[in-house]
């Protein structure tokens, strides 16, 4: 039997497309609101600027300091004999591994570079200590000025992506009143003496960097009260990031914009949903989402998904790393936080601001989410047609510079045994998702692996366009190689009896 799969029909669930209905717009900056993208790099010159007018000392808590930029400047103040330094930040051991990172920053994390940079900074008199849930960043500067923010202190995150394309999308504000000030860093001097796994870094003779454990143990005790605009989340002790994103949300009237760099685990995330339900349903509001248009990261496109179905309009871009939610334009929260039911809004340290139309950064802040989202160039569809989802992977491709291998031709057959358990699951998946492909380099074959909807499968190539189903893979035989979309006009079906 054979059946003919189009590429004029439509994919089942939902994915990024182009967004066709994209503006031309700019925003507002400065008033202590400083940010990464395209346009501005005012987030690295905002952290050079703390650091150079230092008096007495810098505290800065990032997962990963990868920027040569900021190493230098510290390094320099260190030399002059003035200058505390005290660093809170990653672990990337071979025995110790975290997943509080988000896929972005796994990628952005060297450990030869990030180690190399905090070995010259301890030997130049800088303080480390590390910790592997350890996820927001901040800089404090002499305990009277901060700078809160989403970005990582790296490359990408603060000037330019590899090959000099377009850094992250990044924000962060100035926190300039005492007793914030003063929040913020009693929450950092906490963390750094009690709750810090790792604190002593050695240096063997193969430059293998170890890190000596720490055994303390943090308590609720050792945190301030929440009686400020600073808001975090720390383990079992707090959530009040989430806690107010709930209520901020809850309690809102008309409009919701927010911005993420990943949906995930929304079944540990009842109260969100709640909030939104509540505010799409009862109060007939308007919600739209910024995040990263990740079509190949299946619990982030889930998630796009149960949120489209409630009513929630989301954007995307290949390069957002920011986080933050403006209401009604009146008020809102910039946090470190991915909107992540497993980490960082009720699991690891994380910290926020929050923030409404009196301050002077408000106007910039609420300015950049509109920005985001009205200049955005791709948008989540459910049930999109084929074709817009090869476009999306085109224009992926290409800004990448990655190029397909070219092994499909446009018009191909794939025979499936009829009689395989698999076979009813394979035919079904095959003609309503789209299909990635890995090719294997195995001696005298031309294996490929195809995977659809999560499931994965075993080809063999019979000729140039003709290719055939060997078995379906189980988890533990997948392979985590390049995978390609499979782009096509017609994929002629045919099954077989064996």
């Amino acid at each position: 039997m054979s059946k003919a799969i189009l590429n004029n029909g439509n994919f089942s669930g939902g994915y990024f497309v182009l967004n066709k209905a994209a503006e031309e717009n700019s925003f507002v900056s400065g008033q202590g609101f400083s940010v990464t993208c395209k346009s501005d790099k005012g987030l690295l010159n905002s952290i050079i600027k703390l650091i150079g007018e230092a008096d007495n000392y810098i505290k800065i808590c990032s997962f990963i300091i990868d920027n040569k930029q900021i190493v230098e400047s510290l390094k320099s103040k260190l030399k002059e004999g003035k200058l505390s330094v005290f660093i809170l930040t990653a672990v990337d051991d071979k025995k110790i591994k975290s997943d509080m990172l988000d896929e972005d920053e796994t990628a952005e994390l060297s450990k030869s570079r990030h180690f190399e940079f905090i070995d010259a900074l301890v030997k130049s008199g800088a303080h480390v200590r590390a910790s592997s849930n350890a996820h927001a960043k901040f800089v404090i500067k002499d305990g009277t000025e901060a700078l809160l923010m989403s970005a990582n202190l790296t490359e990408p995150s603060l000037n330019n992506n590899e090959k000099g394309k377009a850094p992250n999308d990044e924000s962060g504000i100035a926190i300039d009143k005492h007793q914030e000030v003063k929040t913020l860093e009693r929450i950092f001097d906490s963390i750094f003496l009690y709750g810090t796994e790792f604190r002593r870094f050695i240096n063997l003779s193969d430059n293998t960097q170890l890190i000596g454990k720490n055994e303390n143990e943090i308590h609720k005790s050792d945190f301030p009260e929440s009686n400020t605009n600073v808001i975090w989340s720390y383990d079992r002790f707090h959530h009040s990031i989430y806690e107010n994103l709930n209520s901020f949300i809850g309690n809102a009237s008309k409009t919701v914009n927010l911005s993420t760099y990943s949906i995930v685990e929304l079944n540990n995330l009842s109260e969100l949903i709640n909030s939104f339900k509540i505010f799409l349903n009862e109060k007939k509001g308007k919600a739209k989402i910024f995040c990263r248009a990740m079509n190949h990261r299946s619990d982030h496109i889930a998630a796009c998904k149960q949120l489209s179905e409630l009513g929630i309009e989301i954007y995307g871009d290949m390069f957002n790393h920011s986080k933050g939610i403006s209401v009604d334009s009146s008020e809102g929260i910039i946090f470190t936080a991915n909107i992540d039911g497993k980490h960082g809004l009720k699991d690891g340290f994380e910290v926020g601001y929050k923030i409404d139309n009196s301050h002077p950064s408000f106007e910039s802040f609420d300015s950049f989410l509109n920005y985001q989202i009205q200049t955005a160039p791709f948008v989540y569809k459910l049930s999109p047609n084929k074709n817009e989802v090869f476009e999306f992977y085109k224009l992926w491709y290409k800004d990448k510079e990655k190029k397909v291998a070219p092994i499909f031709p446009e018009t191909f057959e794939i025979k499936f045994r009829s009689n395989a358990v698999f076979a009813p699951e394979f035919e079904e998946m095959i003609s309503n998702y789209p299909i990635f492909f890995t090719p294997l380099s195995r001696p005298d074959k031309k294996e490929i692996q195809l995977k659809i909807n999560g499931k994965a499968y075993l080809l063999d190539t019979l000729n140039e366009t003709t290719f055939v189903v060997k078995q379906q893979l189980q988890f533990r035989d997948i392979v985590k190689g390049e995978e390609y979309m499979l782009f096509y006009n017609k994929i002629n079906l045919t099954s077989y009896e064996s």
